[in-house]
C-alpha cells in the first residue's frame, strides 16, 4: 500500500523547499547532530568537542562555524589569558534537543545487532 505523503503544506513545494530538507541541511552530515548533542551536554569549548569525539581540528572547526553561521550555536568569546571560546545553543538549537533526542532513541533501539 503506498500513501502519498505531502513534503510541505505549500502547495507546489519541491524538494528543495522541504521543511525535512532544510533541517537536514542545517544538521546533516555526520558531525553537527553529535556536535549540538555533545553541547547540550557542556561539551562546550572546542578543546573538549575534540577530546571526546572522533573528529579532526579541521572539521570539527567547521562544522562549529556552520552551526554558528546557521544560528544554532553561539561562540562565546572571553577577554582571558590563554584566550577561552565557549558555545552554547541558541533558542533555535534548543529548539532542537526533542529532534535530537528522539534520534538518540532511536538509534539506541535499533542499532543493536547492526553492522554497516
Amino acid at each position: 500500500m503506498e500513501t502519498n505523503i505531502p513534503i510541505s503544506k505549500e502547495e507546489g513545494n519541491t524538494q528543495e523547499r522541504s521543511p525535512i530538507r532544510y533541517t537536514i541541511n542545517q544538521i546533516g552530515g555526520n558531525w553537527k547532530s553529535i556536535i549540538l548533542w555533545s553541547i547540550k551536554f557542556k561539551l562546550n569549548r572546542f578543546s573538549l568537542l575534540l577530546k571526546e569525539l572522533p573528529i579532526s581540528r579541521k572539521m570539527l572547526s567547521k562544522e562549529l562555524k556552520d552551526l554558528e553561521r546557521n544560528g544554532i550555536i553561539k561562540r562565546t568569546s572571553y577577554p582571558e589569558v590563554p584566550p577561552r571560546v565557549e558555545y552554547s545553543l541558541t533558542e533555535k538549537g534548543k529548539s532542537l534537543s526533542p529532534l535530537l533526542g528522539l534520534m538518540n532513541i532511536w538509534g539506541e533501539q535499533n542499532m543493536n545487532g547492526e553492522t554497516n
